[in-house]
This record gives structure tokens, sequence and C-alpha cells, in this order.
């Protein structure tokens, strides 16, 4: 319950008649359990006759225990009861927007303004539901024009920042040099963009990685995907890659996340014109500290092809603006081994730029060096 609420408990306790003063009284006593049966009770028999409190009090103790929807239901029935409290559209408001049902949110944080126009809070949640929902840039207006009304208002002025340290655009520009069986220019580029639930990723650039033999031998690596969190836990990536070289390869990759704090498995398959490939990995850490682990296997369907087997270990960290990453894999792969090292080291310019620099040793059946710097720009 939002302390602007804590007002109401007071007004709420000033003996309204019948079962619905007992239910307020037994709440503002402390006594939620208790008294939820009886809000529901006046709320089910007497409708539109109970006190806006009665629905307010009942969709609070339903959200702290986690049915949102029947919370949601609950506010709603209430404003339709009460269309003039500003309280319920409120918490409907804010009830549905951690549903991620922005629509509703949006027309609920309305009404609100509607009741009380000049209202900030209810102004800053719908810029924040506007954030959530994608639209960033909307979202960012809304604020600011929060703030031309209410320049000193604290949930405006964090609101705003955290919009302007969300930047969902990315573009990474690489260049470099490869040197082993003779000298190569590296290049390509790597762009993101995030909407929503929504993410789209694009890529072209040299090959520098092992994870399979058409990546071993490719001169280039492009790739193109999308990723969708459908829920708070699980994390889908489909996308498409192709290895062009002597010979073009192509695969479509389908992978799934499921962030669970700190810890965060994988798993995931590649399927086309080269032998499926399966994955499977861990990253543990976020913003500091960090580890993964992931290992590939594909299954050839000849009989008398050998499944190859490749493993990758990362670990890294963030010390303000420089970030630092390590990591290695072994790949045996059709042709023979490979081992492969490489460290990485990048720096936040400020919240827009920020600069790479990544060296890469690769040893066995193919051998070379890839030193590639890149510069990132988000917005």
């Amino acid at each position: 319950m939002t302390l602007w609420l804590l007002p109401l408990l007071l007004t709420a306790a000033r003996g309204d008649p019948g079962r619905a003063s007992q239910a307020l009284e037994t709440f503002v006593g402390g006594d939620r359990s208790g008294a939820y049966p009886m809000l529901v009770e006046a709320s089910e028999e007497d409708g539109g006759d109970v006190p806006m409190e009665v629905w307010l009090f009942r969709g609070a103790v339903e959200r702290e225990r986690g049915d949102l929807s029947l919370a949601a239901a609950t506010f709603r029935a209430g404003s339709v009861a009460h269309p003039d409290a500003r309280a319920l559209w409120m918490e409907l408001a804010t009830t549905e927007s951690w549903q991620q049902r922005w629509p509703s949110a949006l027309d609920a944080f309305d009404e609100a303004l509607a009741i009380a126009p000049n209202d900030p809070a209810a102004a800053a949640g719908r810029a924040r539901t506007l954030w959530w929902s994608g639209r960033r840039d909307a979202g960012l207006r809304a604020v600011n024009q929060v703030l031309l009304d209410h320049p000193e208002d604290a949930e405006a002025l964090a609101l705003r920042d955290d919009i302007r340290a969300d930047r969902p655009r990315t573009i990474t520009l690489l260049g470099g040099g490869r040197q082993g069986d003779g000298g190569a220019l590296l290049g390509g580029g790597r762009a993101s963009w995030r909407s929503g639930s929504w993410t789209l990723q694009g890529e072209v650039q040299r090959a520098t990685g092992v994870g399979n033999d058409a990546e071993a031998n490719a001169m280039w690596t492009t790739g193109a995907g999308v990723a969708w969190r459908l829920a708070p836990r699980a994390v889908v990536e489909v996308g498409h890659r192709s290895w062009l070289g002597e010979a073009s390869t192509h695969a479509m990759s389908m992978r799934v996340t499921s962030p669970l704090g700190w810890v965060q498995p994988h798993a995931g398959a590649l399927v086309g014109q080269l032998a499926p490939v399966l994955e499977a990995g861990l990253r543990v850490g976020r913003d500091g500290p960090w580890v993964s682990a992931t290992g590939y296997r594909s299954f050839p369907g000849g009989s008398d092809a050998a499944p190859s087997t490749t493993g990758a270990l990362a670990l890294g960290t963030r010390m303000g603006r420089l970030g630092v990453r390590v990591d290695g894999s072994y790949a045996d792969l059709a042709p023979g081994p490979l081992l492969q090292g490489g460290a990485q080291l990048s720096l936040r310019l400020d919240d827009a730029w920020s600069v790479g620099l990544q060296g890469t040793r690769t040893e066995g059946w193919l051998s070379r060096t890839d030193l590639v710097a890149s510069c990132t720009v988000s917005f």
C-alpha cells in the first residue's frame, strides 16, 4: 500500500454504519486477514452503497497476496461504483502496469488525471507506464512535462534519470586486423533495438569464433534475430545465421534463457545446412563480477561422421566505467582440435558512447591472431 493512502485509513475508521464499518475498523486495527472476508462480503452484497475504502482495502490485500488479476478486478469494480475516487483509479493503474496491461493502465491514469489534472503522482505514473511499455521517448517527454509544472518533485526527478539512463538502441562499429595465413583487415557492425518485451538484433562481421566447422572456415558471419521476454523468467531468441566463405552455410537458431536473479541458465539449438548443434550454459552474476560456461555438441547425420564438442568459459567484471572480460574455448571439430583464448577491455565514455579493444588467439589446425577495436553508441 502506497504512503499516499495512509490518510484514507484514518477517514475509513470513522464509523460507517453496518458491516462495512466493522470491516474497515478490523482492517485499520491491523487484522488484514480477519478483515478480508468482511471486505469481500460488504463489497459483493452492498456494492456501490459501501465506502470506496472497502474496495480499496480489499484490492490491497489481494495484491499483497500476489493475486494481481483479482486485485485489478476489485479496483475496477470499485472505480465503477465510485468514479470520482482518484485513489481507486491510481491503484488500478498501478496494478495493471505490473501485469503489463499497458492500454488499461494508461486509461486508468488518464481517469485519475481527469479527476486531479495537476497531480504529479498520476502524471509520473503515466510516464513510467509509457516507458515500461517500450515507448521510452514518449515516457521521457511525459516526465519532462511533469517537471515543468513540478520542478522539485522527487519521484519525477528520479524517473527522468532512470529513463535517460535507459538507451534501448545501440550501434557498434568494428575494425581491426588479423594475422595468420597472411594478414587481413577486419570490420563489421552490430545493432540492436529494444521496444517493450521485444529486441531486434543484427550483425555482420569477420568471423572469429570456433563454435562449429562452418564458423571456423568462414570469412564473414551475418546474423539477424529477435528476442522476446515472454515472462519475468523466460526470454526466447530466434534468429538466422550465415557463414560466408568458399561456400556459404545457413542455419536457424533458437535459445531460451531463464533469468533467476544472479543465475541465468540457457539452452538452445542450431539447425540448417550444417549438423544440428545443441547448446546449454549458465551465467552467474549481473552488474558486478560474473562468470559463464557454455557447451556445444553437434550431431552429424552420417553413421561415419563423428560429433564435435566445444566448451567455452568466460569471466568478467565492471569497475566504474571500465569493463574487463577474459574468455577461452576448446573445440574438437571435424578437421581437428582448436584452442582459443582472448581478452576484452571496454570503456564507457559517457551515457551514450563507449569504446573497446579485443584480442583473440586461436591455435590448432587453424592458427591466427585477431585484434579488433569497437565503438558503440546507445540512444
